[in-house]
């Protein structure tokens, strides 16, 4: 193999550590919010706890179908996992899978997590300044409507 492929290979396999990284911190983000165990999660995707525990640190990449029974146990799309993701020269190569839309309405457990923590501020004063300052981007040109 010569220096060249070595080296294509080696960021390879450098960028497909990353993303089991991004999957893994991902995954346990939507754990906490949703204010469940390492246990619980485990039960739901029939793993053990240390298992959830190694895909949670990056030091276990999941197979699609442990990806898709942790998306169905968390109640996300198995895309949530890869938001946020830099994909670099992954992304350049043309592509035949169409991608969604930027400006989607927010997800069930997006709005539900903005509810359960909403709910916990005690402050009315609080409650009141964000709710103006999510009004103020949600009219900003550049994170609301475009209108």
């Amino acid at each position: 193999m010569s220096r060249a492929n070595e080296a294509d290979n080696h960021r390879n396999r450098r960028h497909t550590a990353g993303i089991g990284a991004h999957i893994g911190w991902r995954m346990r983000l939507r754990r906490k919010e949703l204010d469940q165990t390492e246990e619980t999660l485990a039960d739901m995707m029939g793993v053990s706890r240390s298992t959830v525990s190694r895909y949670e640190t990056g030091r276990l990449h999941l197979s699609a179908s442990t990806l898709y029974r942790a998306a169905l146990a968390l109640g996300v799309e198995v895309d949530y996992f890869f938001s946020g993701l830099a994909c670099g020269a992954a992304c350049e190569r043309k592509s035949t899978v169409r991608h969604r839309p930027r400006s989607l309405p927010p997800s069930p457990w997006e709005t539900r997590a903005l509810i359960r923590h909403f709910s916990r501020i005690k402050s009315p004063v609080a409650r009141e300044q964000l709710l103006d300052l999510v009004r103020s981007v949600a009219k900003s040109k550049n994170y609301g409507d475009a209108n």
